[in-house]
């Protein structure tokens, strides 16, 4: 979807949408999370129904009961809903769901709106790597090697107005970090998706002590830490970018 203008959102170019929402989201209330994949919502009609989650992060600041959240329907499934956001203003939503997350992330490297991204010819998701799963595979069309691991930063510190990660413990991201930075004779990137329309910066949180040192020691071996901001649109009911390359801290 080619981006037709480009207009200012809180100082920053938005593009415009890079993945059209399908037209069944609905807005529904937040009552209780039941396990890390199911939570209890109530949607239009004071119906409650179960919902799915597949972002496994605590979420701790936004799925709070009685906050607002998006909710898509699903196809084929025991579960007739997921929750895929949180409604934060009156335009604008978090994205929580890591799988659109991913998917606009690679929508926006095909359309051109990535500089640190260009001229890729090749995307493959979920490639092994030495025993390992790495999320992304690129090749570039002079044929450099690529490899990214993606992240999602939703957590956000309105004092500072960052997007942070991880919310809690993350031995599983401590282990992917490592992993990625072992990789030789490629570009080696981490993309922390900092999907809250008010991020202005990415740092990593306090929540896993550990975070944010083996960030600094990937990046002293020539791993790219960067971050991308990119939010629900719910009134127009589409997924857009909002900073391309998002300022970096590795401090807390």
């Amino acid at each position: 979807m080619k981006p037709r203008i480009a207009i200012m959102y809180m100082g920053y170019r938005v593009l415009y949408p890079i993945y059209r929402l399908n037209t069944d989201i609905e807005r529904c209330v937040f009552l209780k999370r039941l396990n890390r994949f199911v939570a209890r919502v109530k949607c239009p009609g004071d119906l409650e129904s179960l919902a799915h989650l597949n972002n496994t992060g605590r979420l701790k600041d936004l799925l709070i009961p009685g906050a607002e959240v998006l909710c898509s329907g699903i196809q084929g499934s025991k579960l007739k809903l997921r929750i895929i956001g949180t409604i934060v203003d009156q335009t604008w939503g978090t994205l929580i769901d890591t799988k659109l997350q991913e998917r606009s992330f690679i929508e926006s490297i095909k359309l051109g709106y990535i500089p640190w991204l260009k001229n890729i010819i090749r995307i493959m998701r979920d490639v092994d790597v030495g025993g390992s799963k790495i999320d992304l595979y690129l090749e570039s069309a002079d044929r450099n090697k690529i490899y990214i691991e993606l992240k999602s930063a939703v957590y956000f510190f309105g004092y500072d107005h960052s997007a942070r990660y991880p919310d809690t413990v993350s031995l599983r991201g401590r282990k992917h970090i490592a992993e990625l930075a072992n990789i030789k004779g490629a570009r080696r990137i981490v993309v922390f998706i900092a999907a809250h329309p008010n991020a202005s910066k990415f740092k990593p949180s306090r929540d896993d002590p550990e975070i944010s040192s083996i960030l600094k020691y990937a990046s002293s071996l020539g791993v790219e830490i960067r971050s991308v901001k990119m939010a629900i649109n719910h009134v127009e009911k589409s997924i857009v970018l909002l900073d391309p390359d998002l300022p970096v801290e590795l401090s807390y």
